[in-house]
């Protein structure tokens, strides 16, 4: 949608976030757990070993299982890992949402 500028029309308000959205898609070859890690390092401009160790912020093995297995409805799992927020869904997606500085 474009908006044209009329001589009345203000600019709208910055955003209140500086967030960067990384996008990373699991593929199979890792578990989903250390994807999501693999993720947040290349995120965070870190090494994987850098990080904190993910079983101290969400249980890896549920994790694992929740997105691996089958469910009647779409699932999502959304945490705070490392300073970062991380959405991972059964389709693969992992988004990392690193806030501006």
């Amino acid at each position: 949608m474009s908006h044209d500028k009329d001589d009345g029309d203000t600019d709208p308000p910055p955003t209140e976030s500086d967030e960067t959205v990384i996008r990373h898609r699991w593929d199979g070859t890792t578990s989903p757990s250390m994807a999501v890690v693999e993720a947040v390092a290349i995120a965070t401009d870190r090494e994987p070993t850098e990080l904190s160790q993910l079983h101290r912020t969400i249980n890896a093995d549920a994790l694992d299982s929740l997105i691996t297995g089958e469910t009647d409805f779409p699932l999502e799992i959304t945490f705070v890992y490392d300073g970062v927020t991380v959405v991972v869904d059964q389709s693969g997606a992992i988004e990392v949402v690193v806030p501006g500085s």
